[in-house]
């Protein structure tokens, strides 16, 4: 019995070694034992030796304590192991000992549920029961018995574990008060309460009275070291930190695998899943989705190997091999985590929404896909970029490196996913969208996406010419083919083609085209924005002049005309900047585009004169801009238009210095609260009372006041309209028909109010956008067009930009490239969120 007992209790790897004392022969004290040298007296048994026969009691002066070779709980032998940081081999230790004297009887009541048969009647039954029982008369008495079931204790309820402690107690004390004094204690009493005593002191951890009537007794506790590999998944359960979880604070921290490895070594108690682990999951995330080549693409450049200022260079590219079976991989995943949702019947329950789109930003050029059916579309989790090349974002290098990722995009809106279809849309910036249908530019006379109205039709008010003819694939490819037929001339665009000179690159009908509100609101928020600067400058100048004039207390002289030459002058040169900023561009696209057509070593003379027009239209506009730094009276310089950037910086507000001063989103919708409207619309007449002096004339005075206060009433209207729009349609909210004509009206009266108070200031393409396609959207989609803007395709560029400065110590282009694009791609895994 004793040794079927001693195998099942090890199979629990307490991690406790036996050591018994002599016996006894009852509670008397040593002394008294001793004194009992003759009659009466049960001779003790010799010492029983441990299971692990190289076992000592510590104390011993024989020997000192050696421990096994052999772990005498878990039976493993020494293992040699590997230091990866001293890159040493050194041996595991398998145990610690430490000795502590306690008394007997405790445990019983996990052995008293096992069921046994004894080896000489056949009896079964309870531990507690077989153990004195009286076996067959016939036979000698033999108590050795064997374990036939023993109770699954891991899953019993808490109560019937405590239950069985209580159970446990009270057996073993029943066993010792009524065992005969001078008699041997059973010995499989002995080795039940010694295991439960283990048991107890495993268990608790810290220090354990044992009150017993018995004598002491030696019990060796053995504390196993573990394995490390074994601490840290444990630790790591506790702590929840998975794989998914590690890459998630990498991406989050911008950690490269080498910072990784150095944090590891610095927070050993954070137990971080091993670099292999995590390799291996970004290699079962990632599917071999990803490849990488060079490909040629256009540069400007002045140098000397340029070819009339355009040059060839070998540019990395990466793309994903199969987009739609990406799109559906990552909608299974969204499915797995319970992501997927429907923002409560925006989206039809048969459908699945799809955004597709791209921007430049930075060096490179990214396109990226967005799933609508998630809680927050535009986020950069869900931003999933699917090719880019770091070169600009020409026609000549769109068309050489992208006409394999339109063709995969073409067949999305086939697809199907679990019985719904994919409806697909298409976002982007203005001058992008222009380029993927065909128009030649963000300037041409029919420049809009969505209809056939010119640049003179947008002038009038909707409401006296009417809507204008929409643009579709369908007549977009009849145009193409009026230019191809008129001599391919992009002079000729706008009288024979509206304006299309290439056929359109990705087959997404026009009224799935998804309106920019974001550049929209960015626009003509800055349109309104500079006239308000524009104004407060000519106040400046007035004041300026008045305080001259007051000086030198003549009313004849020259400076009133000296004054209007200088800002004529200004004028001009902003005007001449805009339009030969317009037509480089246009020649600069189509230099690689003939480029591309032809054998860059061949070139006709109607190419020289272009690539020599755009030399020029360079120089000029060098020329301009020194003009314009050089001028007499700097522009927004005055106390009056300066104070507005004040009034910006203590909003905390800033314009973008080397982008035009354009204000990014965030900014603008601080610029819509009406605390901010009221601050910037106070600054005409309260600056301008500071600046006032009593040696001014009164008339004078009074003239620059009423200007000031006019000033303040007319931008306050048109800001706080304004404000009414963009909080209309720059949401994710579902829209009923109320919402959409409270919009509408918002739209009609910000371009009334428009075009009344700036009688000569030209509705430009945004506004044109707003008055006359916005709504249509809406009333569509149903929602706010925040859900489906490019919003989350202008933010990938931050996190690329984050990204590459993690990777940028890699030498290859290719290769750093590759691993930005993995490292993101890991990083919008459904899994990592």
């Amino acid at each position: 019995m004793r040794s079927s007992l001693l195998d099942q209790t090890n199979n629990s790897s307490l991690g406790y070694t036996y050591i018994p004392p002599p016996m006894f022969t009852d509670a008397d004290t040593e002394a008294d034992t001793e004194e009992r040298d003759t009659g009466g007296c049960i001779t003790a048994p010799p010492r029983r030796k441990l299971r692990s026969t190289s076992g000592f009691l510590p104390g011993n002066p024989e020997k000192p304590h050696i421990l096994p070779r052999i772990c005498i709980i878990c039976n493993k032998k020494k293992r040699w192991s590997s230091n990866k940081r001293t890159r040493k081999t050194v041996i595991d230790k398998l145990s610690q000992c430490q000795t502590l004297t306690a008394g007997k009887l405790l445990e019983a009541a996990r052995l008293d549920n096992l069921t046994v048969i004894c080896h000489n009647c056949t009896q079964i039954g309870r531990l507690s029961q077989l153990v004195d029982h009286d076996c067959s008369p016939n036979s000698t008495p033999d108590h050795k018995v064997t374990i036939v079931e023993a109770p699954k204790s891991s899953l019993l309820p808490q109560d019937d574990k405590a239950a069985q402690i209580t159970n446990a107690a009270r057996i073993l004390k029943e066993l010792a008060s009524n065992h005969k004094v001078g008699t041997q204690i059973p010995s499989e009493v002995e080795e039940a309460t010694d295991k439960w005593m283990c048991h107890k002191l495993k268990q608790d951890k810290s220090l354990v009275t044992i009150k017993t009537g018995g004598r002491p007794t030696y019990i060796q506790r053995v504390v196993m070291s573990q394995r490390s590999d074994d601490k840290s998944s444990k630790c790591l359960a506790s702590s929840g930190m998975t794989t998914e979880k590690s890459m998630a604070m990498m991406r989050d921290c911008s950690l490269a695998w080498n910072q990784l490895r150095k944090l590891r070594r610095y927070m050993s108690g954070a137990n971080i899943p091993s670099e292999r682990a995590m390799r291996k999951t970004q290699k079962m995330l990632l599917k071999d989705n990803l490849a990488g080549e060079t490909i040629k693409l256009f540069f400007n450049t002045n140098a000397a190997d340029g070819i009339n200022g355009m040059k060839l260079k070998e540019t990395p590219f990466v793309y994903v091999k199969d987009i739609g079976a990406m799109i559906l991989d990552y909608l299974d995943r969204h499915d797995q985590q319970g992501t997927l949702t429907w923002h409560n019947g925006v989206i039809p329950a048969n459908e699945i929404w799809i955004k597709v789109g791209g921007d430049k930003g930075g060096n490179s050029f990214k396109m990226d896909f967005q799933i609508v059916n998630v809680a927050h579309p535009n986020s950069i989790k869900n931003t999933v970029v699917f090719s880019c090349f770091e070169a600009t974002d020409s026609m000549a290098n769109i068309r050489r490196a992208l006409p394999p990722i339109f063709e995969q995009l073409s067949v999305l809106s086939t697809l199907k996913w679990r019985g719904r279809s994919l409806r697909v849309f298409l976002f982007g910036d203005y001058e992008l969208l222009n380029k993927v249908y065909g128009i030649c530019g963000c300037n041409a006379r029919y420049c809009c996406v969505y209809c056939l109205a010119s640049k003179k039709t947008m002038q009038l008010p909707i409401a006296e010419r009417g809507p204008c003819l929409p643009r579709n694939l369908q007549n977009i490819r009849e145009h193409h083919q009026l230019f191809l037929e008129d001599g391919a001339r992009p002079s000729r665009a706008k009288d024979v083609s509206y304006s299309i000179v290439n056929p359109s690159l990705i087959p997404i009908e026009t009224d799935h085209v998804i309106i920019p509100t974001l550049h929209i609101s960015l626009g003509v928020y800055k349109k309104l924005f500079d006239l308000l600067e524009r104004a407060c400058h000519d106040l400046d100048v007035k004041l300026f002049q008045l305080r001259v004039t007051s000086q030198d207390h003549e009313e004849g002289t020259n400076f009133d005309d000296q004054i209007a030459a200088e800002i004529q002058r200004q004028n001009k040169i902003q005007q001449d900047l805009t339009e030969k900023r317009s037509a480089l561009e246009q020649a600069e696209e189509e230099l690689p585009l003939y480029a591309l057509r032809n054998n860059c070593d061949k070139m006709d003379e109607a190419f020289r004169d272009t690539a020599t027009s755009v030399f020029k239209l360079r120089a000029d506009i060098r020329d301009l801009e020194q003009d314009a730094l050089s001028a007499k009276l700097t522009y927004a310089t005055g106390p009056i238009a300066s104070a507005l950037d004040r009034v910006l910086h203590d909003h905390k507000v800033q314009r973008q210095a080397y982008h035009g001063k354009a204000f990014v989103g965030n900014h603008v919708n601080k610029c819509c609260e009406p605390k901010l409207i009221d601050a910037l619309t106070k600054v005409p007449p309260e600056e301008l009372e500071r600046q006032l002096t009593d040696d001014m004339s009164l008339a004078a005075q009074e003239r620059l006041r009423r200007q000031a206060f006019q000033h303040r009433a007319n931008f306050r209207e048109v800001f706080l309209k304004f404000a009414d729009v963009h909080k209309g349609i720059n949401h994710a909210l579902a829209l009923t028909d109320e919402d959409v004509l409270r919009i509408d009206v918002s739209i009609r009266e910000l371009l009334r109010t428009y075009r009344q108070l700036f009688p000569e200031e030209r509705i430009t393409p945004k506004l044109h956008l707003l008055e006359d396609h916005a709504v249509d959207q809406l009333q569509r989609f149903r929602v706010g067009l925040g859900l489906l803007n490019e919003q989350g395709g202008e933010l990938i560029h931050a996190e690329f930009n984050r990204i590459g400065r993690v990777v940028q110590g890699m030498r290859d282009d290719l290769d750093r490239l590759m691993a930005v694009m993995r490292r993101h791609h890991v990083s919008t895994c459904p899994e990592v969120l």
